[in-house]
This record gives structure tokens, sequence and C-alpha cells, in this order.
């Protein structure tokens, strides 16, 4: 089972749920990010960009026989991490090498990942602080 964290204000419990810091993904054809996880991603990824799981595997092992299947990977997996609107206090999905970062609901570019929330001011009450709590 998945060791399941959160991070929350030591004042006024203000939370956040945390799974995992992120997650990676592959762009379809039509822009939209669909998450991997799991045994399959290497499944998914080869059905989406539609190259071969061996060439997957060959990006590993002989990446100079698989030059067109890396350049695919390049363009079309990435990771998004979890972020928080510092202004709006929405969480969000970015990708910190593709993304502008800035907040989709209310455009403030004043977000931070939640790794970075460890150990600042609580954004809600700004009394507390953000501890990060695993069971």
């Amino acid at each position: 089972m998945m060791n399941r964290h959160s991070i929350n204000c030591n004042n006024c419990g203000f939370g956040l749920p945390c799974p995992t810091w992120g997650f990676f993904y592959v762009t379809d054809d039509n822009g939209n990010r669909l998450a991997l996880a799991g045994e399959l991603e290497s499944t998914t990824i080869a059905n989406t960009i539609g190259i071969s799981e061996d060439a997957i595997v060959g990006c590993v092992f002989s990446p100079e026989r698989n030059g067109e299947a890396i350049q695919l990977m390049q363009e079309r997996v990435g990771y998004n991490s979890f972020f928080l609107c510092l202004t709006c206090l929405e969480r969000c999905a970015l990708d910190q090498k593709r993304d502008i970062l800035q907040c989709p609901s209310c455009g403030s570019s004043d977000v931070r990942t939640f790794i970075q929330l460890i150990d600042t001011a609580c954004p809600r009450c700004r009394k507390g602080t953000i501890r990060e709590t695993v069971p």
C-alpha cells in the first residue's frame, strides 16, 4: 500500500493531502494530459504516442538506436507537480518545465509546490506553520 502523508498547518489544520508530490503524464494527440500510474505506464505511453513498448525499453538500453522514440517521449511525456495558489488557495497540477507557473483559477503567479510549503507560514491563517505528517 502507498505511504500516504499530508502537509497541514499546526494552528488551523489547513491541510493538503498528498499521497505523492506529483505524477507523470503523457500528452495525447489532442493535447490532453493523461496521468500515468503503476505497471501500465509503458503500455499507456506506447498506445498514446504510437510507438512499441520495445522502443520504450530500447530508449534505456540502446538510446542510439531509438532516437525517434526518445524524441517523442521528450515531447509528450512530462511530470506534473502539485501546487497551491497562495492568492486563492486553489490546488492545481503544473509541469514546472513546460507550463507558465500561474494559478489556472485566478491567474496569480504566486504558486508554490506542496514541497515548498513545508516549514513555511500557513497561507490561510498566517499564524501556524505547514508541517509534513507521515503515518
